[in-house]
């Protein structure tokens, strides 16, 4: 039996869609955006499939749409500690939804939410693939998912992103790297300030315990999570490792 914590469902999740015979007036054209049902649904079948191979999912949700009220909450003026629990009561939201679905297709799924400190021996026994409730204490999904992986005896961290391996925010132009040692992410991340919400390779938290504990992390394109789940092997997965 293998550990995998998978973190998936943040950027990129939202797509518009335009369809000229729904006629929407100018003011209701927000409507025309929506969370990518057709990959979480894709997500939600790859875990289940996953598990067959023997293997036990910690699964963290990102926060898709979670910019929206964060951005809201900054123009009212309020502070981090708000905007925190206002990420995590979206990504639970998120995480409750995605949890049913999974249960739909029969996956062997921790009926609840689990907090990252109540993952004990007792629960992982019972089931297969456990929803991670987001924790305010946490800075990021990013961090939950690497909290998560300090909690259990051996695990895989798995960060599903879009466009890897090619990186954007922090380079001058965009840059293909397939390989990233850990200690230059720390170095890049130093002098970075970060705040609820931030689009980042990983964040600060993330990564010091990632090198702390020695974990093994690999970054893998978003599209390509049905190719990992289906060969972890095969070489047409776009992916970086953190070495």
């Amino acid at each position: 039996m293998m550990n995998y914590v998978i973190k998936a469902g943040g950027s990129g999740n939202i797509i518009e869609e335009s369809n000229k015979a729904d006629d929407l007036p100018e003011w209701l054209n927000y409507r025309r955006v929506k969370i990518n049902s057709k990959y979480f649904e894709k997500v939600c079948l790859s875990l289940v499939e996953f598990t067959k191979k023997n293997n036990k999912i910690f699964y963290i949700n990102g926060g898709v749409g979670a910019y929206l009220f964060l951005d809201f909450g900054r123009s009212l003026g309020l502070d981090d500690r708000i905007l925190d629990q206002t990420g995590c009561d979206i990504i639970n939201n998120t995480s409750r939804l995605l949890l049913e679905k999974t249960r739909s297709l029969d996956g062997n799924v921790c009926p609840f939410l689990v907090d990252v400190q109540d993952i004990k021996t007792s629960i992982i026994n019972k089931f297969d693939i456990f929803f991670i409730k987001a924790n305010p204490m946490c800075k990021s999904s990013d961090a939950l998912a690497a909290k998560v992986a300090t909690n259990l005896e051996k695990a895989n961290l798995i960060y599903f992103k879009y466009g890897i391996p090619t990186y954007y925010v922090g380079f001058e132009k965009p840059v293909d790297i397939l390989e990233f040692k850990i200690v230059d992410l720390i170095e890049r991340a130093k002098n970075k300030i970060e705040k609820p919400g931030d689009n980042f390779i990983l964040d600060k938290e993330a990564l010091k315990l990632i090198y702390t504990y020695k974990i093994d992390t690999t970054l893998i394109n978003s599209d390509d999570i049905s190719k990992y789940i289906n060969d972890e092997s095969d070489k047409t997965i776009r992916k970086t490792k953190i070495v």
